[in-house]
């Protein structure tokens, strides 16, 4: 069973704030290096913040309800093509990862990593 855990790493200390911490995303299971790729380290860059999380849960909702049938959600360097009941994950920055069989995803499995991220 793949599962994708989310930590706090300390990343250093800041002269006003103290201690910093960066968000970590990591998957472990049989597909860990496919879900890392193109799941787990695309949640940043397709979901930021809480308010995002948010939009992208209310269109997975949409989608899960057909209310819509397709949308394109584009982030920072990563578009996701929502077809159905499956999303398509590209990373923009490498022609290999745009279409790649290996990027695809059910509705559940985006909404479950969408839902811990926030």
């Amino acid at each position: 069973m793949m599962k994708i855990r989310f930590s706090n790493v300390e990343a250093g200390i800041h002269p006003v704030l103290g201690k910093v911490f960066h968000r970590r995303v990591d998957a472990i299971g049989p597909e860990a290096d496919r879900y890392q790729r193109y799941l787990a380290s695309t949640l940043s860059g397709v979901a930021p913040d809480v308010g995002e999380s948010d939009r992208l849960l209310e269109l997975i909702e949409k989608l899960e309800t057909k209310a819509v049938d397709e949308a394109l959600w584009e982030g920072q360097d990563i578009t996701l093509t929502f077809r159905g009941s499956e999303v398509q994950v590209d990373i923009d920055v490498n022609d290999d990862w745009i279409g790649n069989p290996e990027g695809k995803f059910s509705l559940q499995e985006l909404k479950r990593a969408v839902t811990g991220w926030r």
